[in-house]
C-alpha cells in the first residue's frame, strides 16, 4: 500500500502507453475501483454520456455499493482535430 502524505518518500509506478484520439484515462482512488467492478468500470466508460457525467456516475455507483473510502476520480479523454491536433 502507497500513500501520499505518510511517508517521506513515496515510491511511484511510471507507465508510459499511447493516448490516442477517442481513448479516455481514468485515474481512481481504491475507493472507485474497490467499490466497481471492471466489467462496470467499462460500462460506464464506453457509455455515450459526457465525462461530467461518467464521474457523476462513478461516484454514485461507488457510494451506493457500500462507499468504504474516500472516492476521487480523474477522467481524461482526448480529442484530435482533422490536422491530428488537441482540441479543447
Amino acid at each position: 500500500m502507497r500513500a501520499l502524505g505518510i511517508e517521506g518518500n513515496v515510491e511511484t509506478d511510471v507507465f508510459i502507453l499511447p493516448f490516442q484520439s477517442k481513448d479516455q484515462l481514468l485515474l481512481c482512488s481504491d475507493g472507485l475501483s474497490n467499490m466497481l467492478t471492471e466489467q462496470e468500470i467499462e460500462a460506464i466508460l464506453t457509455s455515450k454520456r459526457t465525462l461530467a457525467e461518467k464521474a457523476d456516475i462513478f461516484i454514485t455507483k461507488a457510494n451506493a455499493n457500500g462507499g468504504e473510502d474516500n472516492i476521487t476520480v480523474l477522467l481524461l479523454e482526448r480529442n484530435l482535430g482533422e490536422k491530428g491536433r488537441d482540441v479543447s
